[in-house]
């Protein structure tokens, strides 16, 4: 874990939101830069918590959708209780950010 990680992790369970959406956006842009988007996947998804506690539900939307489409399609792994638990963890933020815009009846396919 990374000086920046670690920062960002703590900012966000102290409810800095707003801090912790900087660190973790420019961690996400260093990351693909450097590694490629699909290694920034974790990052983005706690970058959308962030988001989705600042109320800033639609972009949040946005990241979550893609961190899911990254989670489906993903075979390595899959069949780990990790891998369901990160899947569900993704759908049930993504389900958050929908309710948040007043999209319940989307929230609730995504859970069951």
């Amino acid at each position: 874990m990374t000086e920046h990680e670690s920062e960002a992790g703590r900012l966000l369970s102290l409810g800095h939101y707003a801090q912790a959406e900087d660190l973790y956006r420019n961690r996400v842009n260093t990351i693909c830069q450097s590694e490629g988007v699909e290694a920034s996947y974790r990052d983005q998804y706690h970058l959308s918590i962030s988001l989705v506690q600042q109320q800033k539900f639609a972009e949040a939307e946005h990241i979550l959708k893609e961190v899911l489409a990254f989670l489906t399609s993903r075979q390595e792994g899959r069949d780990t209780e990790n891998f369901a638990e990160q899947e569900m963890a993704t759908r049930k933020l993504l389900s958050q950010a929908l309710r948040g815009q007043g999209r319940s009846e989307g929230a609730e396919g995504l859970l069951g």
